[in-house]
């Protein structure tokens, strides 16, 4: 009750006099400046682009693109012109210059001159990209300097845009070009496979061809070297021959001069036989003529004697068969000389018959060789013939599916495609849509309004009462007493703030209610955190350690970039930051909750322990300071 009584009390106070209730007012209000002005003037900076002068200086020559005229720079300039996300204003090279540096521009585009012609150098044999040249002056401002980048990238898109419409208009025409001349391939490569064809079939009757003949020369290889052999043995047998002709011609020589001696013999026989026999001839003539009795009887005997001998029969025959004897020696003598030199003549010519047998057979050697080396080449080249009709079949067969499969682009169709191939990629969003900035950087500005309000909450109420200390009361219900008054204010200051942001800076939260208790829950968690500050280290040190810890909270909340991106020290401290989790709270109800996303129900949790931490500190301070210290009475600073 005594501490409902100077909950009373405090609000009392502030209703005497002028000052107190303004100041009051003032206090309620004061979150504004962050949480509805800042948002306000930078709920859309982008949006305004279109009122942020950007000079374009058109430099470009021109070239020439497919035979023709074509100039670039002018296509880029007028489309940059129709651009209603920027205020390009076409200047010359001199007044975009002088117009950047005293800020009558922020910055500066500019078509170089050689723009046309490294645009459509991709037909030519030194393609290079286009290059567009950006003045920039930081002395016009960071931030415009940044705007002015991304403004730089809305050019280098519609330039991409535009000519690359113009370059891939070319290459489709070009492709219609390809497809006949990929036509005019697939016919020349029916034709090579036609005579590919015939080609292999020649080969293959070549080949066969090689091999009957490599079959018909190995038999005649071997034909020959029988004949080397036949002719080897006949000359080494003529050789025998000639030598034993020799020896018959000398033995018929040798056996001639035993015939005539053998001759001369009967001869001499037939001369003794007569001179023998001559006295018995003439005592049978005389015994005949002489009349005596038995006279012939007698010469009778004796011409029988003489007949029975026959000497002069067999002498005459011996000479006459010697006769003829000699002549068939003779005869015989002569032949075995004719024989001689015919054997001799006919060892010459078999000795070159030998020599031409081999020089047949090693020319039927080489010739066989070369049969099987033609059989081998002709096989090869009917492998390859093969392969090759194989192969320009296949050519033949890929080049008709290639022709058939290479577009033809005209009319609409080229339009369309020219289009799509200038600019081959285009973003869609499937999550969330960028937001405006001043939305994205509301949950940090309110996070700043409700801790600002909370610091200046205690310029005006008093962080523990003196006289609910003195009444001894606990410690909890005296830090109630100062704690409940300044809920009220922050409950008033979170409402405004809400009505302002959704009512007049064009807020749409996806959760209205749920942005307007998140704003009243945050004021209160930060009420306390402002006034355990204040109660452990007093009213005049506590007002700047808050300061210090609301600047150290804003820094590490990733309310503006994420931590990841900042110093170590402050990516540690963000996990421990209160600030932290009231943006991810102010963010889930601005852009809504998340499927899955426990940052909502963790930011509820940690600020009520916060919550509950911030009363226990300031229920120790107040519980300290029941008795009343020489410096709290008389303090060194007062702010």
């Amino acid at each position: 009750m005594i501490a409902g009584l100077h909950i009373g009390s405090e609000l009392r106070r502030l209703r005497r006099g002028v000052l107190p209730p303004v100041g009051f007012v003032v206090i309620c209000l004061l979150p504004l400046i962050f949480g509805g002005l800042f948002p306000w003037a930078y709920f859309d900076p982008v949006g305004g682009l279109s009122r942020m002068p950007v000079a374009v200086v058109n430099s470009d020559r021109g070239g020439t693109l497919g035979g023709e005229p074509f100039n670039a720079g002018d296509l880029v300039a007028d489309e940059l012109e129709k651009n209603d996300a920027v205020n390009f204003i076409p200047v010359s090279a001199d007044e975009a210059r002088r117009g950047v540096a005293d800020g009558t521009y922020y910055l500066a585009i500019e078509l170089p001159e050689d723009f046309s012609d490294a645009a459509t150098s991709i037909r030519g044999e030194n393609p290079q990209s286009a290059t567009i040249n950006v003045q920039l002056n930081n002395n016009n401002g960071f931030i415009a300097s940044t705007l002015g980048n991304q403004v730089s990238t809305t050019v280098v898109n519609t330039v991409d845009q535009q000519l690359g419409e113009q370059v891939t208009n070319q290459l489709l025409l070009g492709y219609s070009t390809v497809k006949d001349g990929m036509s005019t391939a697939r016919d020349g490569a029916g034709t090579l496979h036609d005579g590919t064809s015939s080609a292999r079939t020649g080969a293959e009757d070549l080949t066969s061809g090689a091999a009957t003949l490599e079959e018909g020369l190995a038999t005649a290889e071997q034909g020959t070297q029988r004949l080397r052999e036949g002719a080897s043995t006949l000359d080494a047998g003529l050789a025998k021959a000639e030598e034993a002709s020799a020896q018959l011609a000398d033995g018929l020589s040798q056996l001639d001069a035993v015939t005539n001696r053998v001759g001369q013999g009967a001869d001499n026989l037939q001369a003794a036989f007569d001179q023998a026999v001559a006295p018995l001839v003439n005592a049978s003539a005389a015994l005949r003529s002489s009349g005596l009795p038995g006279a012939p009887q007698l010469a009778d005997q004796i011409d029988a004697a003489l007949h029975g001998v026959r000497t002069e029969s067999q002498a005459a025959q011996l000479r006459d068969a010697l006769a003829a004897y000699r002549a068939g020696m003779n005869t015989a003598t002569a032949g075995a000389h004719a024989l001689n030199e015919g054997l001799v003549q006919l060892k010459d010519g078999s000795a070159a018959l030998v020599v031409g047998v081999n020089a047949v057979a090693d020319g039927s050697s080489k010739l066989s060789a070369g049969a099987t080396q033609l059989r081998t080449g002709a096989a090869a080249l009917r492998d390859g013939l093969v392969t090759l009709d194989d192969g320009s079949g296949e050519l033949a067969f890929k080049l008709g599916e290639g022709t058939d499969a290479v577009p033809t682009w005209e009319g609409q169709r080229l339009n369309d495609a020219s289009a799509v191939g200038g600019q081959p990629a285009h973003r869609e969003l499937t999550g969330d849509g960028l937001t405006k900035f001043g939305v994205g950087l509301a949950p940090f500005f309110l996070s700043l309004a409700m801790f600002i309000g909370g610091i200046m909450m205690f310029f005006v109420l008093n962080p523990l009462q003196r006289r609910a200390l003195d009444s001894g009361v606990s410690p909890l219900r005296a830090v109630l007493a100062s704690y409940l008054p300044a809920i009220v204010v922050g409950t008033l200051q979170a409402t405004i703030v809400w009505a302002v942001i959704t009512g007049l800076v064009g807020l749409d939260p996806a959760r209205p209610g749920l942005l307007w208790a998140a704003l009243v829950g945050v004021s209160w968690t930060f009420v306390a955190v402002v006034q355990a500050i204040n109660a452990a280290v007093g009213a005049t040190a506590g007002r700047v350690v808050a300061i210090a810890f609301m600047a150290l909270q804003l820094v590490s909340s990733g309310g503006l970039y994420p931590p990841e991106t900042q110093p170590a020290f402050l990516r540690w401290f963000n996990t421990y930051d209160p600030m932290t989790y009231s943006v991810n709270i102010f963010r889930q109800a601005i852009i809504g909750p998340g499927q899955g996303d426990p940052r909502l129900q963790q930011g509820v949790i940690v600020l009520a322990c916060v919550w509950v931490g911030a009363l226990a500190v300031s229920s120790l301070a107040a519980w300290a300071k029941r008795v009343i210290a020489r410096k709290d009475l008389h303090p060194e600073l007062a702010i």
